[in-house]
């Protein structure tokens, strides 16, 4: 019996055998919405800072940080008129000199990184 009332009381995680009702609101306040704006844009904030450190670490050395340098036959990116499924495209596989960065980057991080190439155009 004692090992019984053990094992109910680790699967309840409660000395009473009973379940805690966990109380979810049923609107969200303004306040939270503006939190969840928020939240969304550190993120898209951050990954546009990590797709920038990726692309200095491992682009900026023939596109230039600005994207215009061209060396080795890179092009000049900021007047680049590849769509993004072209670029993520190219990302991946290479072309001539250039590698290709599949399996050495996540697809999260390629897509961020063609976001980023897309604002060296202004």
């Amino acid at each position: 019996m004692g090992f019984l009332y053990v094992l109910g009381i680790a699967l309840t995680k409660s000395v009473t055998l009973t379940k805690q009702k966990i109380e979810v609101p049923s609107t969200v306040s303004e306040e939270s919405s503006a939190t969840s704006e928020e939240i969304i844009q550190e993120n898209a904030d951050n990954a546009l800072s990590n797709a920038k450190a990726i692309f200095e670490q491992e682009c900026s050395r023939c596109h230039g940080a600005d994207g215009k340098q061209g060396l080795a036959g890179a092009k000049d990116l900021t007047a680049s008129q590849l769509t993004d499924a072209q670029k993520k495209e190219m990302i991946l596989k290479g072309k001539g000199v250039m590698a290709g960065y599949e399996g050495r980057l996540t697809e999260q991080e390629i897509d961020n990184l063609v976001l980023y190439i897309n604002t060296l155009k202004k």
